[in-house]
């Protein structure tokens, strides 16, 4: 005996099934309890012992050979499965490749063939021992797979399924049709790559395979980065995701685990659990704690340029001529002083030195002297020329002001030029120049104009499009809109 089970629907009957299949008389027993063969081995809901129980039944052997027919429907998944229905319980007795002749019919063209899987595939439906079941993804027509929108008559071999007595079906022509349709569309989302932290960046590429539901990629809820906050995601046109994190978030440099989760394709299929580990840096910004006077050296007025001059030309008073000596020209000298022009038995002299006369004049030092104004004049009389130096324009100077800039942490400070704002206007002209440094969380920046208290009680800002100020893991300083405020 094989199993005993109680009717669903009469709770007073029990179903005996055997191990094998019997024929002819028969003895049917209910046994006694061991030492009380009149017992039997059941009893009531009180209790109460049965009776044993004996008969003999004739058994008529089953000689109906069973039948299958099949249909196309869905199974769980959106696939199409073909499902064979038998006229009573049985199993599948074919092993190995299942071959059934069949035709095909699409836009009204008939094609000749074989219908084939294989039995191992041909799977039982749970609870029940009259269907069976296989994907039309495994079946195939003429060594091919099944053609959509094509319409299949199969001929249903013999021997493929056995009932319990053995009885195996009979080969029937045109036993069933189905048309092959669409199984679901089983593709998913996938993460093909994940790049390097970029400090507040990073990108997810999903490749362009899959058609993805775009409001599922840019969902910020679908990504994880241990330790840090995502802030937004972005979707480009090649399905490359570039996520974003909160600034300051991520406090660290190091290994976080980073998950993505969520990502839907357009045909709703949902991505696996994509999980990885990645090395982050730190994205907290340097910023900037005060920026204070440190020196101020004030500026000067501007030194107008005065031109050189002859101031004075005075004869000797025991001179013998009378006229004037005439002194014309630029005075070259680099220093004031004063010239003494002698009458020689030859000529004239010029502080001891005698000069060379070009008919009644003479020059030295850019000056030119016109001797024709002297009437009778005689060896040793003497005249005294005195000359005032040129003095060039001294330019005016506009001071410096230097600044002592601290920071949050230690920098980098490139080389740069600052804009110099006064009550929000920039001043033109002016620029504010930074000392580069290598590792610092303080710089020095030279203004080159003395500020005055006036101008700081308006408020004195520094401005720049780059500030050149980055900490080692490449955070740029966070530094407001308004620039870096000064103070004395």
């Amino acid at each position: 005996m094989k199993d005993v089970t109680k009717d669903t629907t009469d709770k007073t009957k029990y179903i005996v099934e055997l191990n094998s299949a019997v024929s002819g008389l028969s003895t049917v027993a209910v046994r006694g309890t061991e030492g009380n063969p009149a017992v039997a081995s059941y009893a009531d809901l009180s209790g109460e012992a049965g009776k044993a129980f004996s008969k003999i039944v004739d058994f008529a052997i089953d000689t109906v050979k069973p039948t299958a027919t099949a249909a196309v429907s869905l199974n769980k998944e959106g696939n199409q499965v073909l499902t064979f229905t038998t006229s009573e319980d049985t199993t599948v007795a074919k092993t190995g490749k299942i071959t059934l002749t069949a035709k095909a019919v699409k836009n009204y063209v008939t094609t000749s063939g074989e219908i084939t899987f294989e039995a191992q595939d041909l799977k039982p439906v749970a609870g029940s021992s009259t269907q069976y079941t296989i994907e039309l993804s495994k079946v195939k027509f003429a060594n091919n797979s099944l053609v959509k929108d094509t319409t299949y008559t199969v001929d249903l071999a013999a021997d493929v399924f056995a009932d319990v007595a053995g009885n195996t079906n009979e080969a029937k022509t045109g036993a069933f049709s189905f048309t092959r349709g669409a199984d679901k569309d089983a593709t998913k989302p996938a993460v093909v790559s994940v790049s390097d932290d970029n400090l507040d960046t990073f990108t997810v590429d999903f490749g362009k395979t899959v058609e993805l539901d775009n409001s599922t990629v840019v969902n910020k809820a679908n990504y994880y980065v241990a330790g840090a906050t995502i802030e937004s995601v972005s979707l480009d046109a090649n399905n490359v995701a570039t996520v974003k994190l909160v600034s300051g978030s991520n406090n660290y440099t190091g290994k976080r685990t980073i998950k993505v989760t969520g990502i839907k394709a357009a045909n709703g299929n949902v991505i696996e659990d994509y999980t990885d580990t990645k090395n982050f840096f730190e994205n907290v910004k340097p910023t900037v704690l005060s920026a204070k006077v440190s020196k101020i050296e004030k500026g000067s007025g501007v030194v107008a340029e005065k031109p050189a001059t002859v101031s004075a030309v005075t004869a000797n008073t025991n001179n013998t001529a009378t006229g004037n000596l005439t002194v014309n020209g630029t005075y070259t000298g680099e220093a004031d002083k004063t010239i003494t022009v002698a009458k020689t038995e030859t000529g004239y002299s010029v502080d001891g030195t005698d000069v060379a006369l070009s008919g009644t004049t003479f020059e030295t030092e850019g000056l030119t002297f016109e001797t024709s104004g002297l009437a009778n004049p005689k060896a040793g009389d003497t005249w005294t020329v005195k000359v005032t130096a040129k003095v060039a324009e001294v330019p005016a100077t506009t001071g410096k002001t230097t600044v002592k800039v601290t920071l949050s942490e230690e920098v980098k400070a490139s080389a740069a030029v600052y804009d110099v704002n006064v009550g929000g206007k920039k001043l033109e002209g002016v620029k504010a120049t930074v000392e580069a440094t290598a590792k610092s969380n303080e710089l020095t920046i030279v203004i080159d104009k003395e500020l005055t208290g006036e101008e700081f009680g308006k408020e004195v800002t520094l401005t720049s499009e780059d500030y050149k100020l980055t900490d080692a893991a490449g955070n740029k300083a966070d530094i407001p809109a308004t620039g870096i405020k000064v103070s004395l």
